[in-house]
């Protein structure tokens, strides 16, 4: 199943890493300039980044995946498009104070169920992809692991 596309298998393992570096890092910001001022610095370097990656689409398409790339005509769009701006709003503000009031390990065990259960949910009614009992068991595991982990250190 891995095949020819093992790389993508890599990247929730960065996005994991990240995850957990940008809220550990903007948490120790937050005791420096406070934390509305780390998420105002997050927000000017992200977009400098996606603007970036946005010119690059429009200059340089072929260079782009598929699904980075911009349509030729934009159009218009919902406003429900602005809704994963606002739930990384969230993930930036919330996990920095999470980690300073229960520590780092605690917020991603978290993080980790709530990941868990609603990535299931959303498998099975956005992406068709049925939750079967070999994917309950599975995800129960990781679970378990991270509760584990965290509740016996």
């Amino acid at each position: 199943m891995i095949g020819t596309n093992f790389w993508v298998y890599l990247l929730p393992l960065f996005a994991g890493a990240a995850i957990v570096g940008q809220g550990g890092l903007n948490r120790q910001l937050a005791r420096g300039l406070g934390l509305a001022s780390a998420l105002a610095l997050n927000s000017l370097v992200l977009l400098t980044a996606s603007g970036t990656l946005y010119v690059l689409s429009r200059l340089r398409p072929e260079w782009l995946p598929a699904m980075f790339r911009a349509p030729a005509e934009p159009g218009r769009w919902p406003a429900t498009f602005l809704l994963p701006g606002m739930l990384g709003f969230t993930i930036l503000t919330c996990v920095p104070f999470a980690i300073s009031r229960i520590g780092a390990l605690q917020t991603f065990v978290i993080v980790v169920a709530s990941q868990l259960v609603l990535s299931g949910v959303w498998d099975a009614w956005i992406e068709d992809r049925p939750f079967s009992v070999d994917r309950a068991i599975g995800a129960g595991l990781a679970l378990a692991g991270a509760a584990w982990v965290s509740w016996r250190s």
